[in-house]
């Protein structure tokens, strides 16, 4: 992969060839702005479903606008939070250069975007089921419940793969990768859920 290739051959690299594409992408980087063209796009997809929720809740004001820019900006933190510890524990034990945080956290907002799309089909398809997931309790394993499970946990083993691979185009020991992915999963869901019970109250 020569050069820094388009915004759409970085999607499709991301969704069509997870392993070695997205290691490929790493250890050849790709510019630093379309990183940041990436974290937009991921915002704004996070934002919309969002807003696909609060609208059928809430009439649209002011505070509900207010509210899904919010949930978009989580979304945003837990991507940015990924690439900065995956930088953090890649400059431990080898050299990388600082875009590394940029551009792992871009590769990951592919997969809100894709997460977010998803989730407006199941809002679409199954739209009292799926609100109530949201709003009422206790959670009852529903179709949309269940689906809404394997879709979050097949994001968050498609961001720990981009962290694989990131660690592996600089060099880390197999054995190290294994081990310290889930870490910097983990360490970005606690920093993100902390930060989370401040901004959205």
């Amino acid at each position: 992969m020569q050069g820094s290739p388009s915004i759409l051959r970085i999607i499709i690299t991301v969704l069509g060839s997870p392993i070695a594409g997205c290691q490929a992408l790493l250890f050849n980087g790709f510019s630093v702005a379309k990183a940041m063209l990436l974290l937009i796009l991921g915002y704004l997809f996070m934002a919309s479903f969002a807003m696909a929720i609060v609208s059928q809740m809430y009439a649209l004001s002011a505070k509900t606008i207010l509210f899904t820019a919010k949930i978009g900006l989580v979304g945003l933190l837990f991507v940015l939070m990924v690439g900065l510890l995956t930088y953090l524990v890649t400059k431990v034990f080898a050299e990388v250069n600082i875009s590394r945080i940029m551009q792992v956290a871009g590769l990951c907002s592919i997969i809100t975007m894709v997460l977010a799309v998803f989730l407006l089909i199941l809002l679409l398809v199954f739209k009292i089921s799926l609100l109530q997931t949201f709003v009422d309790g206790p959670i009852v394993f529903t179709i949309p419940v269940v689906l809404l499970c394997l879709l979050m946990a097949y994001s968050l083993l498609h961001i720990s793969n981009v962290v694989k691979q990131s660690f592996a185009a600089s060099g880390l020991h197999p054995t190290m990768i294994w081990y310290l992915s889930p870490l910097v999963l983990a360490g970005s869901m606690f920093i993100t859920h902390s930060v989370t019970s401040v901004i959205i109250s």
